[in-house]
């Protein structure tokens, strides 16, 4: 079960890195669009904003939520 919680957490980690990045990237956009008068970029970066928060936040509930119950069988 160790090595099974271990991937869990690796994948926790990059999930929440890459909805991270996303957020990030979708900031970028929206700034940049807002500085030029863009509105589909600002809506391309909000959109990118929020997804990327959602992917992060409920990636790493659910890869937390396999962790738990995996160490639940385990004892």
């Amino acid at each position: 079960m160790d090595t099974a919680v271990s991937v869990f957490r690796i994948v926790q980690v990059v999930v929440g890195i890459t909805g991270l990045v996303w957020v990030l990237t979708g900031a970028i956009d929206f700034f940049g669009g807002r500085n030029n008068n863009d509105s589909m970029r600002q809506e391309k970066g909000g959109n990118s904003m929020v997804n990327g928060g959602a992917v992060g936040v409920i990636g790493a509930a659910v890869c937390q939520a396999i962790i738990t119950m995996l160490q639940s069988i385990s004892v």
